[in-house]
C-alpha cells in the first residue's frame, strides 16, 4: 500500500471525485465542455495505482497524441511520489495511446499471427492517395472522372464496413463501378507486396486478428484489466468494435470506462458515430453513468448561450452546464452586409483589444469551411495584423521532408515499394520513368542495359547503406548519412529563396529525430516514423506564435482563447446549406455551434 501519499481525491467535485473512485463494473461518464474531464482520467489512473492496480494493467486510449502526451505528464505527476509498503511493487507508465497507436502497438508484437512483418510500414493519408493516382494511371482511367482523393475515400469506405461485410470479396460490393473495385485490389496487393498498412489497416487488421486468433485477445484482455476511452462519441465503427472486444463479454468481470459528451460530437462526416455513447448502456447493462456540469472554462453568459442551442437537439443525454464564474462581457452580435464588411469589423475589435493590451495569441477567428479564410487573410494582410492559419501544409507533408522520410522508411522496411518510387530518381541520378517502371515490376537486371544496370545500383547502394546505419545510428545521424549518401543538401539548395527555405525545414526535421536520439537503435527511428506518420491534425496545431489564429471551428475543438469570433453565422454558410433541410444535419450544425462557443 501507499505511505506518504499526496491526497490525489483533493481538487476534485464530487462528480469528478465520484468518477475517480468507481473502479469496478462499466462506467460511463457524460463530460460537458471544459469540466475537467481530463483531470478526472488522469486522477482515476492514479487512483487505481494507489490501490495497487500494476500500472501495466491499465489502458488509456484518446484520439490525439496531443492528449495522449498530456494525460501521460499529469499520471507522472499524480504518482513519482507514490511510495508502496511492497518493495516488489513496480510503478511503471500505463500505456496511454490513440487508437491508431494502439493498433500499431498490438500489430507489431502480433502481427505475424496474420501474415504482417514487424517492419511493416505505415502509410499517411498523402502517401495513399500517391499509391491510387499511380494506378489510375497505370490503368489509363481519367484523372478527372476518378479523382484520387474520391477514390481513397471510396476505398476508406469499404474497408470500414462491419467486419463480416469488409471480409468479403470486393466483387461483392455493386454500389461501386468495377473501375474503383478493380483499383481497390491493385491498392491492397500493392500495400501488401509494399509490407505497408495504412490508416484504416492499422485498427482493420487489429480487428482480423482478434477475431481469427482468439488466443491472442484473451492475452490483452487479461493484460488490460481496467480500460479507459476519452471522447467516446468521437469513435467510429471499427474503434467501437476493438474497444468491445478489447473490453470482454459485457456480462463479464469488465472495468471499462469511457468518457465524452453527444454535444460535442462534431466528426460525422469522417465516420464517427455519436450513437455509440446514446448505446453505451445497452451494450453494457450494468452501466453505472455519472454526469460532470460544472464547467471551469467560459462565464455563465457563455454556458445560458450555449445550453439554449444545444437543448434544441433531440439525440443528446440531457445535462446542464452551470459555473462558479458569473461576471462577465456579454456576447456581442455584429451584422455586416458581406464578407469584407465582417472581416473589417473584425480587424478592428482586434485593434481596439490590443490597444487594451489584449495579447494577439488569445485572439481566434474561427469558421465553418476553409474557403472563409481567404478574406480574412486579405483584410488581415492589408491591416498589417500578424495571423497564424491553422491548418495549412503540415510539416511532414512537405515535399521535402517527404523524401528524407521515404529514406529512412526504406532504411527500415527495403521492401518498401511505394518509397522507393518516391525517392528512386530523388535527387534525379539518371532514372526515368521507363526505367523506374522496370525495376518497380521486377523485371530481371541482365535484360537492363549497362547504364542502366549502374544507376538503379547507385540507388540500392545507397539502400543498403542506410540499411546498416538504421541499425547501428541514432534517428538524427541516419537522417545525416541520408542527406549525404543523397546529395539532397546540393540538390535543394539551388541558390533560390525557396531552396533555402526548404533546407530549413530538412534542418528543422534534424532537430525533431534528435528527441529520440537517447534510444538504442533501432528503436529510435521506428519511434520516431511511427509517431510522424500518426501524428494528427490536432496534435500540430501551435498556438504560442504572437498572431491571431484562424481555423475552423472543426480544428478549434479542445483549445482555449480569451477572444473569440464566430464568423459567417447566416443561414446557408453556418448552419451550412446542405444541412439545411437534414434534421440529422441541422443536429450537428447545433453542435458545432455549441463547441464554437
Amino acid at each position: 500500500m501507499i505511505q506518504d501519499m499526496n491526497d490525489i481525491l483533493s481538487n476534485l467535485n464530487a462528480a469528478q471525485r465520484d468518477a475517480v473512485t468507481t473502479l469496478n463494473g462499466p462506467l460511463l461518464v457524460i463530460a460537458g465542455a471544459g469540466s475537467g474531464k481530463t483531470r478526472v482520467l488522469a486522477h482515476r489512473v492514479a487512483y487505481l495505482v494507489s490501490k495497487g492496480v500494476r500500472s501495466d494493467n491499465i489502458l488509456a486510449v484518446t484520439f490525439t497524441n496531443k492528449a495522449a502526451g498530456e494525460m501521460k505528464e499529469r499520471i507522472m505527476q499524480l504518482i513519482s511520489g507514490f511510495k508502496f509498503q511492497d518493495s516488489g511493487f513496480k510503478l511503471g507508465v500505463p500505456l496511454v495511446s490513440t487508437f491508431h497507436a494502439l493498433g500499431v502497438y498490438l500489430l507489431r508484437r502480433d502481427g505475424h499471427y496474420i501474415g504482417i512483418p514487424h517492419s511493416f510500414t505505415i502509410l499517411d493519408e498523402a502517401d495513399a492517395q500517391s499509391v491510387v493516382k499511380r494506378i489510375i494511371k497505370e490503368h489509363n482511367l481519367d484523372p478527372k472522372q476518378f479523382q484520387p482523393m474520391r477514390v481513397r475515400h471510396v476505398i476508406s469506405t469499404l474497408k470500414n464496413l462491419p467486419f463480416e461485410a469488409s471480409e468479403k470479396e470486393p466483387e461483392e460490393n455493386q454500389r461501386y463501378p468495377k473501375e474503383i473495385m478493380n483499383i481497390y485490389q491493385e491498392y491492397e496487393r500493392e500495400l501488401e507486396n509494399a509490407h505497408a498498412l495504412d490508416f484504416d489497416d492499422l485498427l482493420l487488421k487489429t480487428v482480423a486478428l482478434f477475431h481469427k486468433h482468439p488466443d491472442v485477445l484473451a492475452k490483452w484482455q487479461a493484460q488490460w484489466r481496467y480500460i479507459m476511452v476519452d471522447e467516446y462519441q468521437d469513435t467510429n465503427h471499427i474503434q467501437y468494435v476493438l474497444t468491445k472486444l478489447l473490453a470482454g463479454p459485457s456480462d463479464g468481470a469488465c472495468n471499462i470506462m469511457v468518457v465524452g459528451d453527444v454535444d460535442q460530437a462534431i466528426y460525422s462526416w469522417r465516420g464517427a458515430n455519436f450513437r455509440n455513447i446514446l448505446s453505451f448502456e445497452r451494450d453494457w447493462p450494468q452501466t453505472k453513468i455519472i454526469t460532470l456540469e460544472q464547467n471551469y472554462r467560459s462565464t455563465a453568459l457563455i454556458l445560458e448561450a450555449a445550453n439554449a442551442i444545444i437543448k434544441k437537439n433531440k439525440e443528446r443525454k440531457e445535462k446542464n452546464l452551470w459555473t462558479e464564474r458569473l461576471e462577465g462581457p456579454l456576447l456581442e452580435i455584429a451584422v455586416a452586409e458581406n464578407e469584407r464588411e465582417e472581416a473589417a469589423f473584425i480587424t478592428r475589435e482586434i485593434s481596439r483589444l490590443q490597444k487594451k493590451k489584449a495579447s494577439l495569441r488569445d485572439m481566434a477567428v474561427l469558421y465553418r469551411t476553409n474557403a472563409q479564410s481567404r478574406v480574412l487573410e486579405e483584410t488581415f494582410l492589408q491591416q498589417s495584423i500578424p495571423y497564424r492559419l491553422i491548418g495549412g501544409v503540415r510539416f511532414y507533408e512537405r515535399r521535402e521532408i517527404k523524401d528524407i522520410l521515404s529514406y529512412l522508411r526504406l532504411a527500415a522496411n527495403p521492401k518498401d515499394r511505394i518509397s522507393t518510387q518516391r525517392v528512386l530518381n530523388t535527387p534525379p541520378r539518371g532514372i526515368g520513368a521507363v526505367l523506374a517502371e522496370k525495376y518497380v515490376k521486377g523485371v530481371p537486371s541482365q535484360s537492363l542495359s549497362a547504364k542502366e544496370q549502374s544507376r538503379i545500383q547507385a540507388f540500392l547502394s545507397i539502400r543498403d547503406i542506410l540499411g546498416i546505419a538504421y541499425k547501428t545510428n541514432a534517428p538524427s545521424e541516419l537522417v545525416q548519412i541520408a542527406i549525404e549518401q543523397s546529395k539532397y543538401e546540393s540538390y535543394l539548395r539551388d541558390g533560390t529563396p525557396e531552396g533555402e527555405e526548404r533546407w530549413a525545414n530538412v534542418q528543422e526535421l534534424l532537430s525533431v529525430t534528435s528527441v529520440y536520439d537517447h534510444l538504442d537503435p533501432p528503436h529510435g527511428t521506428d519511434a520516431f516514423l511511427e509517431n510522424a506518420a500518426l501524428l494528427s491534425d490536432a496534435d500540430l496545431v501551435d498556438t504560442s506564435a504572437d498572431a491571431v489564429h484562424i481555423m475552423t471551428i472543426h480544428a478549434a475543438k479542445g483549445l482555449e482563447f480569451d477572444n473569440v469570433f464566430v464568423s459567417g453565422l447566416e443561414e446557408g454558410i453556418f448552419p451550412h446549406a446542405l444541412s439545411m433541410h437534414d434534421p440529422t444535419q441541422m443536429e450537428e450544425e447545433r453542435r458545432l455551434c455549441y463547441v464554437a462557443l
